[in-house]
């Protein structure tokens, strides 16, 4: 890899970066505002949160062609 693809690639990963913190930003107001409106609770989204978590990690076990599959009851 020469320098200026280094550069690129390091270019690519503070994007990266950036897009992680602003979804995760927007992931925590959204679960704040259904917490403070009472639709939801905080033990209902982390356990949500330990589905998906499940799911993505046994999607990770299976073959490839497995990976997009979800977990039926989201």
């Amino acid at each position: 890899m020469n320098a200026w693809e280094q550069v690129a690639w390091v270019g690519q990963l503070a994007d990266l970066k950036e897009q992680h913190y602003r979804t995760i930003l927007l992931a925590s107001a959204l679960a704040e505002l259904l917490i403070e409106k009472g639709l939801v609770t905080p033990e209902e989204i982390a356990a949500r949160a330990s589905l998906l978590e499940q799911a993505d990690l046994a999607a990770c076990r299976e073959p490839a062609d497995g990976f997009l599959k979800r977990n039926p009851q989201s």
